[in-house]
């Protein structure tokens, strides 16, 4: 089993497949290939938002923060990857155990790029 400090406990067929295999790599596929600086603050806004996912007003910042990350360029690669990004991420906030696994894989996704002085 896995545990993190909100109680996400996950076996480990889940937290492999499901947190790391999907919604890391999610994050991952999409936050390192941006190099825009905006990544970390843009995933503890969403990791907040995510943890009140249940209250109306909460959703649509959720949308609009998503909305916001959106690559400005005319690269097709890049806007097709923000766009299986921005709606996995739309979808799994609909979903408790998906929304919970997601909450894991950011703090993951924050925990691995934190530097030393940190």
């Amino acid at each position: 089993m896995f545990t993190t400090q909100e109680s996400h406990t996950y076996n480990w067929d889940v937290f492999k497949e499901k947190v790391l295999n999907e919604k890391l790599k999610c994050l991952k596929d999409f936050f390192d290939t941006q190099n825009s600086g905006k990544g970390k603050a843009a995933l503890y806004k969403i990791l907040s938002l995510l943890r009140k996912s249940n209250e109306k007003i909460n959703i649509a910042r959720y949308a609009y923060l998503l909305a916001r990350l959106k690559p400005e360029t005319n690269n097709e690669n890049v806007l097709k990857r923000y766009r299986e990004f921005s709606d996995k991420m739309y979808n799994w906030s609909f979903n408790k155990p998906d929304t919970q696994q997601l909450i894991t894989a950011i703090y993951i996704y924050l925990y691995q790029k934190r530097k030393r002085s940190e």
